[in-house]
């Protein structure tokens, strides 16, 4: 297959599994097309590297291949160049006589051309156009800009600056809305003024990124669906109008002619008469529906719905028309002053290419080659940029459209992608974008690639080969083994476009081929280890184990590592051996506490600068200043590092209410101590309040450290010194904060977007520390050992808080309503919204599975557990399940280390933990 790839005759679809080497397959690639050992054109000439574009996801993957690039060119360049690992390749390229009738080289002719080829390609490779997509376009946008003579006519400005400002921007629209009565009803259903404006950010941010605009994005309309269930409600009734209790079902269809307020409690009299029991009418669960706690909450809320349906539609499209304007707006505003955010930069790209095709037909042929790394992590607007720089004939196309999969040209596109390890939902990526785009290039040779059971012929497609590689070269047996197992079972979808379904007889990981027969031989001991964490305490009714008790029993399992077992080179166990990948952050944070209780030397990546627990408490304690009454930011503060507030002591701080008004504080009986602690925290918080408007956010953050002593804290914990400047580095960027309020708004945002997108980890081996790192941040890397905690956890619930949904299936938007009394009614289509949401997301954290499990080269070690239901009412299999069949069948080992003893006194380390 590698010949095939190498000499890349036509589009090609590389369909590269999990440590199978799709970067030497990228490098392979790159280095046949510099030296003219290609098929892409008959003269098989070198490709000018300057007409080559070469896209991956992350900055340091471009790094990555970008210097193995060069250091091929290097090797082939010098005396030594028959050791590359692609040299019998290209030579047996470059000694063929190509189309054009050349005479055949001997074998040294062809070493000496080889050499001579990768001195220029060497000299001329910086020209090469190679970086994330963003990088690219904002390359290519910028190009076209000089080359009509205009200059640059934007400049790039920070992310959250213009996020700022485009917070104003919703802002005023939201003030001097004409129709204030909307504009109230908005505001009582998002919760408050800056949580509105909060979310119609996050709104016009999500259809951006899946290349939409507002303007042409549709409102989903309540209605339907209320007249629906309006109609299925009138034919019970009439089952009901000869019942014992049809004085009810009467009143009930008279209040419902009427649009009464009374029909509220009488229909949820209804509910409870008629929809339970052996009497319920076949109508029953579909009217039931998917609101309220119980039966009689069902039939009230839905009985709001149907007397608000007109309010709710009427909301909406309020919104909406919120929406569009405040999205032109800021884009109007961005233009204006020629200024443009890095996501700005991809919508202006599309827009150039889509909007003229002149300018796509001379962009695109300054191109012979397309590489696209990680295709499955793409959104659809960056899918339409690259069919627009691909099109064979944009000048036949019309303006303002974007061409489809069967216009893109035949030769030079490579496309690289696995759809089992697609995890970037959240910004935009469709998981079905790399299965239809190989499906429609490479036709039947994709379906077949990939065992897809449909009858349908898809023919020949664009004529696209279709390479699948499965031999994994990182991981022992005994993992691929269980991983092909556990994926085989956890994998699976109902045919949804979000979903995928694992194909064992072709996506199973093998081992090489002979030539790496040493990975076959290794050790049997290297297997996959499960660590049932007790649950604590045996009348709990809890299902699964909580993130302290897996956090505990990762610790354990890596002191036990460290002090008895040795690695396959029988060299002993080191920290920096181990990583532990967690699907959130929060797992990452409460095992961060855990190994600093066991005194394990750890390094985090792959988490925000937000996200770590000495800036946290930071900003706890000032969002304690800004609203005293704030529960989690007093819990926050009084169990961290300023106070260190012992269980018992919090308890005194209790009443039957919860957590007593912070004027109380002083008088509580306390250990000596505590009480002096907590009484100069009541006293550095109030003043802080008193410092409002008179200092800058920085200089009371300050004042208050230095009062608290929290840097001579931090200094003496694990880390102490990065620790010390976290809290340095926040309080700088509070120097220009004036609004305490206004800052930590702004810090929000941020810290929930860096806890999603945090770029690829990065560590120094002088780091003799266990690694910690979000699935996410682990993708592309590999480590000797690796421990998953949260294996026991449920699959992903829908989002009760949020406030609008934009239905990725329907491209329809709707949003949260609470009516005049207070109560909170989802409308139909964002219930199917939000669940179409949580059904999307589940199936993505089942792929992050695949990626967590496929990250260890020798030891597996899965941590927590779930206990098993008597029955299964819902269907779900969870992961936990799953384990412990694989357990029966020896794949699986399971293993209780030793306990910590300073667990069982309750350490800090709990607290810490739960914060």
């Amino acid at each position: 297959m590698s010949a095939e790839l190498f000499r890349f005759a036509n589009n090609t679809i590389l369909a590269a599994s999990a440590g199978t080497g799709k970067t030497h397959s990228l490098v392979g690639v790159l280095t046949h097309l510099l030296l003219g050992a290609h098929r892409l054109t008959d003269e098989r000439h070198p490709v000018t590297p300057s007409r080559i574009v070469a896209t991956t996801f992350s900055k340091r993957a471009a790094r990555e291949i970008r210097e193995r690039l060069t250091k091929t060119l290097i090797e082939l360049s010098s005396d030594h160049l028959e050791s590359n690992v692609y040299f019998e390749g290209l030579l047996e390229t470059v000694l063929e006589a190509d189309d054009a009738g050349e005479v055949e080289r001997s074998r040294s002719e062809g070493v000496r051309e080889i050499r001579r080829r990768a001195h220029a390609a060497l000299r001329e490779a910086h020209t090469l156009h190679f970086g994330t997509i963003h990088s690219i376009a904002l390359e290519l946008i910028l190009g076209d800009e000089r080359a009509r003579g205009g200059g640059e006519e934007f400049e790039l400005r920070d992310e959250e600056e213009l996020r700022n400002e485009a917070r104003e921007t919703i802002a005023k629209i939201l003030i001097e809305y004409p129709d204030t009565a909307r504009a109230e009803t908005m505001v009582r259903s998002a919760g408050g003024f800056d949580e509105l404006v909060e979310g119609l950010l996050a709104q016009i941010d999500s259809v951006a990124e899946v290349g939409l605009e507002l303007t042409n994005v549709p409102v989903a309309s309540p209605k339907e669906a209320l007249t629906s269930f309006e109609k299925l409600l009138r034919s019970d009734i009439e089952l009901h109008l000869v019942s014992e209790n049809a004085a009810l079902a009467k009143d009930v269809s008279s209040l419902l002619d009427r649009r009464a307020p009374a029909l509220v409690d009488r229909l949820g009299d209804y509910f409870e008469t008629f929809l339970k029991g052996k009497k319920a009418s076949a109508n029953a669960p579909a009217l039931r529906g998917d609101y309220g706690s119980n039966v009689r909450d069902s039939g009230e809320i839905q009985a709001a719905m149907l007397l608000a349906r007109e309010e709710i539609e009427a909301t909406w499209r309020a919104t909406h028309d919120v929406l569009v304007r405040a999205d032109h707006a800021i884009r109007a505003s961005r233009l204006e002053r020629g200024i443009a955010s890095f996501s700005g930069v991809l919508t202006r790209l599309r827009d150039r290419l889509r909007d003229e095709p002149e300018a796509a037909a001379e962009i695109g042929a300054r191109f012979d080659a397309l590489l696209v790394d990680e295709f499955q992590d793409t959104s659809p607007l960056q899918h339409e940029i690259l069919r627009l720089l691909w099109e064979d004939n944009p000048k036949a196309r019309a303006k303002g459209t974007v061409p489809p999969l069967s216009s893109l040209r035949k030769r030079g596109l490579l496309v690289v992608g696995d759809r089992k390890q697609s995890i970037y939902g959240f910004r935009g990526a469709e998981v079905s974008g790399f299965s239809d785009f190989a499906l429609a290039l490479a036709g039947d040779r994709a379906k077949a690639g990939w065992g897809i059971e449909d009858e349908r012929s898809l023919g020949d497609g664009l004529g696209a080969a279709f390479v699948p590689l499965v031999h994994n070269r990182r991981s022992s047996e005994a993992i691929l083994g269980f991983a092909n197992a556990f994926n085989a079972r956890f994998l699976t979808g109902s045919g949804r476009p979000y979903e995928i379904e694992y194909r064992p007889a072709f996506e199973d990981l093998k081992l090489p081929p002979a030539t790496n027969a040493a990975i076959a031989q290794e050790p049997a001991s290297k297997v996959v280890r499960w660590i049932h964490p007790a649950m604590q305490g045996e009348s709990t009714r809890r299902q699964a184990t909580n993130l302290v008790e897996d956090a505990r029993a990762v610790a354990d399992g890596i002191v036990n590592l460290l002090e008895n077992e040795k690695r396959a080179s029988g060299e002993r166990v080191a920290p920096k051996d181990i990583a532990v990948i967690a699907l959130t952050n929060r797992m990452l944070e409460t095992v961060a506490f855990t190994l600093a209780a066991a005194g394990i030397p750890y390094v985090v990546a792959g988490q925000g600068f937000f996200s770590n627990l000495e800036v946290k408490d930071v900003l706890a304690l000032l969002a304690l200043a800004v609203d005293d009454t704030d529960r989690l930011a007093a819990i926050s503060v009084l169990r961290g590092p300023c106070v260190g507030l012992s269980d018992e002591s919090l308890l005194f701080l209790s009443s039957q209410k919860g957590l007593l008004p912070i004027e109380e504080w002083k008088g509580v009986e306390l250990p000596e101590d505590e009480r002096i602690d907590l009484a100069r925290l009541v006293d550095v918080v109030r003043s802080m309040q008193s410092a409002f408007g008179r200092e800058t956010v920085g200089e009371m953050l300050d004042r208050a450290i230095e009062a608290l002593s929290l840097r001579d804290v931090l200094a003496r914990m694990p880390r102490g010194i990065q620790r010390v400047a976290n809290v340095d580095k926040l309080v700088a960027m509070a120097n220009d904060a004036i609004d305490p309020s206004q800052f930590l708004g702004t810090l929000r945002a941020r810290e929930a977007r860096s806890a999603r997108e945090a770029s690829a980890a990065l560590f120094s081996e002088d780091d003799d520390a266990v690694r910690l790192l979000t699935v996410h941040a682990s993708k592309g890397l590999d480590f000797p050992i690796v421990f998953m905690p949260g294996v026991g956890g449920a699959p992903v619930r829908a989002d009760g808080l949020r406030i609008f949904q934009f239905d990725r299936t329907r491209k329809a938007l709707s949003s949260r309503f609470v009516d005049r009394n207070g109560r909170r009614l989802l409308a139909p289509a964002f219930l199917d919204a939000r669940n179409d949401d949580r059904d999307r997301r589940e199936a993505e954290r089942r792929r992050l599975f695949y990626v967590a499990l496929t990250r260890p080269r020798e030891l597996l070690v899965l941590v927590g557990d779930r206990r098993e239901a008597k029955q299964s009412t819902t269907g779900v299999l969870h992961a936990a399940t799953i384990l412990r069949d694989l357990e029966k069948s020896s794949l699986v080992e399971p293993f209780s280390p030793p306990v910590r003893r300073t667990w069982a006194g309750g350490s800090n380390a709990d607290s810490g933990a739960q914060k």
